[in-house]
């Protein structure tokens, strides 16, 4: 945790905050938001969005399977400004290189922990996949990309990360299986999971048979591809000024204001989302909101329990924000 004393847009880019803030809106309890304000209306508009905010078991995907792709490439936007920065002050590329790989390692620690590592420790019940993990490993080999490659490199990377993940996932045989079978358990990222990752899967069955883990192993190739797919969004944005200089001052200071005036809330929650993801794992928010507000009170609807349980995590974050304090990894 670090109080810095120089004012937050002078360090951060409080677009990228917003945007981060938007999504991990939706990871804290949004979605809870929506469904408990769609049971207390009836308003046919939420219970259309009700629909979009679970996780499809397996084909295809709703707005919700969007939201950790978007996180890792918000991870990719952020490379150009800060790996790019460094580079342009003179930092050699070896010391920015083990700051990556420290940063990416230390975001798989925090997963590990995340998943319950202080209490079973290394053990075949931990669960190695996580959601931080995915990131820091996504986001550790993007910015190592971005740190030896020129953009054509980082282009060509894109394109055989996906193109070769594709043609491995369609065409490399699984032992017993064959090759081309995409159902859960069966592909080849499943099997290289099973094969390869310590400790158990997100998903076994009741005999402790590991079957297939969201954040496994060699699934982390295509989320590479993407986080560097945010990097090279992040560079157009950085060069941006300089190929359009018909945009003037006058319009991007505008144009930014009435972006930051319509974000400010989910920029609270962007600027420490590391934060508040960890703190949802070991405190009871809820617990904490049925203190203030007793289920039996009669003072509020229980269906607006997730908005009064968003209200005092945002608040929290309120106060990190207002004394700069950010938890930086």
């Amino acid at each position: 945790m670090s109080n810095t004393t120089e004012s937050l847009p002078s360090q951060r880019l409080l677009s990228l905050d917003a945007l981060r803030g938007f999504d991990m809106f939706w990871i804290a309890g949004g979605e809870g938001i929506v469904h408990g304000l769609a049971a207390l209306s009836g308003w046919w508009l939420l219970e259309g969005m009700k629909t979009q905010l679970t996780h499809v078991p397996w084909n295809g995907f709703t707005a919700y399977d969007l939201i950790f792709p978007l996180f890792l490439f918000i991870a990719g936007v952020t490379l150009p400004f800060s790996i790019g920065r460094s580079l342009e002050q003179g930092e050699p590329r070896w010391k920015l290189a083990l700051k990556i790989v420290r940063r990416g390692l230390l975001l798989v620690l925090l997963g590990l922990i995340y998943n319950g590592l202080l209490k079973t420790g290394f053990t075949p019940q931990l669960r190695w996949g996580s959601v931080l993990g995915r990131i820091g490993l996504a986001w550790m080999f993007g910015a190592l990309i971005y740190l030896i490659a020129d953009l054509r490199g980082q282009i060509a990377a894109v394109v055989v990360l996906l193109l070769g993940y594709w043609g491995a996932m369609m065409f490399v045989p699984v032992p017993g299986i064959g090759a081309g079978v995409l159902e859960p358990g069966k592909t080849l990222a499943d099997y290289v999971d099973q094969s390869l990752m310590p400790g158990r899967l997100y998903i076994h069955d009741k005999q402790g048979h590991n079957i297939r883990d969201p954040e496994g192993l060699f699934s982390t190739i295509p989320a590479v591809g993407t986080a560097l797919f945010g990097a090279l969004a992040g560079a157009w944005l950085r060069r941006r000024p300089i190929e359009e200089p018909h945009v003037d001052g006058v319009h991007k200071a505008a144009g930014l204001l009435l972006g930051m005036a319509a974000c400010l809330f989910f920029v609270v929650i962007g600027a420490n989302a590391i934060a508040i993801y960890m703190a949802v794992r070991f405190i009871d928010f809820g617990g904490v909101s049925r203190l203030l507000v007793p289920p039996n009170s009669g003072v509020m609807n229980e269906h607006l329990r997730p908005l009064l349980v968003m209200g005092i995590q945002w608040v929290c974050l309120m106060v990190m924000y207002r004394n700069r304090w950010f938890l930086r990894v």
